[in-house]
């Protein structure tokens, strides 16, 4: 191994640092200034000097294969490893995988703040140990994260654990650190309530109760969704919005709860399921796409005859459990219905589960006041979540406009013609056509596009329109009934 001296100077406008290696067979190449700017601004203007071992056969270009690195600093500049730049980029690579620099009122941590908390000693020993997955106050959300810091800062000093695992530990607390944001007119507040900080909390709570149990922290298996997913509760927040506005609508609820229970909505047919399957899984993967979720094995495939916890999401989070979700989908297509096993195009069941996963909040059910009481109280198995019908309305109207896309395709049916089913929703003494919901939501989604369906839920026009077909009409006061539709 020969010792290879790189030289790089930063300027201020520069998008690459140029490095020159002193060996000769070595080229020079750059690196991306604007992530060291960010992740450490006191190296702007200044000259660095970096010794990197290496034997020169694998080195690239762009310097994308360095490992291992020690530093030499010239006089009066600071010290910085590879090591610290390769925490920059796993800083950097969360902050845009969450858009958290996009948020228009939040701000991540900085490097500065996450390599001040990784350093120094925590002595901390939180008073709360009742894993009850909800942060109660600041003050409660930080001896949490300082109690997991000081739990991984053990595990380094650990002699018995590989440093696979010690890297492991280190590199998921670098981004869960990532992820918590402030409030950037308080910048000493963070945001309780953001998906992105809930992961941050649920995954330090996981250090403080199972330590050195590298299984289950990193628990990881096919079909289970916790905070190590980033579109777990993505929207949850939408979704709480939502379900506010829809109490000030008495139908909508009526007409989610109709719906839903309609077992006719599924109108393709299992003798399409071969051509069905495969279309519906294109669309699935499109959606998975648009919605910027990169993981493609989302579920784990579970035949609906052999088990009961099939084509569902499977939500835990209470106290004294791991927070997450199961998810199981029947390969084939085939639902459980009252009436037995029916049919509904497998992408399709995968795209109505996952709506459910980003309107799931990666928290307990619990108030504030709840973690100062006993485990054992009775109240904690009565808390109400939230309501079953508004949770499954966007999904269900979402999985309906994609069924009657895929009906079309199979009967080469124009797709904004509307198709009658023979099918109504009955609510009331409305009577509503199957394939006028469906065309009608269609239209809505293009109108009013947005990755959040709860979103598209939350418009004035489709609030409305939902709560003409779920209550007689002499019930709607002071609205001009010519501006929906209301089936007899």
């Amino acid at each position: 191994m020969q010792a290879n001296v790189l030289t790089a100077f930063i300027g201020n406008r520069q998008e690459k640092i140029k490095v020159f290696p002193t060996r000769k067979d070595v080229k020079p190449f750059r690196l991306d200034s604007k992530m060291l700017r960010r992740a450490f601004p006191f190296l702007v203007a200044s000259a660095m000097v970096f010794t990197a071992c290496s034997d020169g056969k694998e080195q690239k270009s762009e310097n994308k294969d360095i490992k291992k690195d020690t530093t030499e600093v010239k006089a009066q500049t600071p010290e910085v490893t590879l090591e610290q730049v390769k925490w920059g980029k796993i800083y950097q690579q969360v902050v845009k995988q969450y858009g958290l620099d996009g948020l228009h009122d939040k701000i991540p941590l900085s490097v500065q703040e996450i390599n001040e908390l990784i350093n120094t000693p925590q002595d901390v020993v939180p008073n709360d140990s009742n894993f009850n997955h909800l942060p109660a106050s600041q003050e409660n959300f930080w001896e949490i994260v300082k109690g997991g810091i000081a739990v991984v800062q053990d595990i380094q000093k650990d002699s018995t654990l590989s440093e696979n695992i010690k890297q492991m530990y280190q590199q998921k607390t670098i981004e869960a650190l990532s992820k918590i944001n402030k409030a950037k007119w308080n910048n000493k507040e963070v945001d309780l309530n953001s998906y992105n900080t809930l992961h941050a909390f649920i995954f330090f709570e996981k250090l403080l109760k199972y330590q050195d149990d590298f299984e289950m922290i990193f628990h990881n298996k096919a079909g289970w969704i916790d905070e190590q997913k980033e579109f777990f509760g993505r929207y949850y927040q939408d979704h709480l919005d939502f379900e506010e506005q829809a109490k000030n609508y008495p139908g909508i609820e009526l007409f989610a709860k109709a719906l839903y229970a309609n077992t006719e909505r599924f109108i393709v047919e299992a003798k399409d399921s071969a051509y069905a399957n495969a279309l519906s899984n294109k669309m699935f993967e499109e959606w998975r796409c648009a919605q910027n979720i990169s993981e493609e094995n989302v579920c784990a495939y579970t035949d609906a005859e052999k088990s009961s916890y099939v084509n569902t999401t499977v939500y835990n989070n209470k106290r004294g459990y791991l927070v997450g979700i199961s998810l199981d989908i029947d390969p084939k297509g085939q639902i459980e219905t009252p009436d037995g096993l029916d049919y509904l195009p497998v992408g399709l069941i995968k795209m109505h589960e996952m709506q459910h996963i980003l309107a799931l909040a990666a928290k307990s059910y619990e108030k504030p006041e709840h973690n100062y009481i006993a485990s054992e109280k009775s109240e904690l198995n009565d808390l109400q979540g939230l309501n079953d019908n508004y949770v499954e309305l966007g999904p269900t109207l979402y999985t309906l406009v994609y069924s009657d896309r895929v009906y079309k395709a199979i009967n080469k049916i124009d797709r904004d013609s509307e198709v009658d089913y023979g099918v109504n929703i009955q609510v009331s003494n409305n009577s509503v056509p199957l394939g006028k919901i469906a065309n009608w939501f269609g239209k809505m989604m293009e109108k009013y596009p947005s990755k959040s369906v709860d979103k598209i839920l939350q418009k004035k026009e489709v609030l409305e329109q939902i709560n003409a077909w779920g209550i007689d009409k002499h019930e709607l006061p002071l609205m001009n009934m010519n501006n929906f539709e209301v089936s007899r």
